[in-house]
């Protein structure tokens, strides 16, 4: 008997639910990389998406309390333009993305849930 380790061996719970369900897990495969780039690509937009909004407060606040001062008119101007371009960056990349996928590979969705195979993998 292994005294070193007396809890025993520790199993993956995502691996239990998976055979519970008579299905494989997705997450310990070799495609973790395509998941990881997917989910972080996720990640960044929310988080870009959620800074444009708090731009557009930010520069509504300035632009009401400017009290008719033509500098923060301007400034708050400026921000709420520069938060609609990053916003129509970030909807252009996506529609991008999916139409040169589209055009390439014959789905919308292969470039934006990438699957990257691995040793074995075909």
């Amino acid at each position: 008997m292994d005294t070193s380790n007396p809890v025993g061996k520790i199993k993956n719970p995502l691996d239990t639910i998976a055979q519970q369900n008579g299905t494989t897990n997705p997450y310990t495969d070799i495609s973790k990389l395509g998941l990881f780039i997917s989910n972080l690509l996720k990640v960044f937009t929310i988080g870009a998406g959620i800074f444009v909004i708090i731009n557009f407060v930010l520069a509504g606040f300035s632009y009401i309390t400017a009290n008719g001062d033509e500098k923060k008119i301007e400034t708050a101007n400026s921000m709420i333009t520069n938060s609609i371009i990053g916003l129509a960056i970030m909807a252009g990349s996506y529609v991008l993305a999916g139409i040169v996928s589209y055009l390439i590979f014959g789905d919308p969705t292969t470039i934006l849930k990438p699957t990257i195979y691995g040793p074995g993998k075909i």
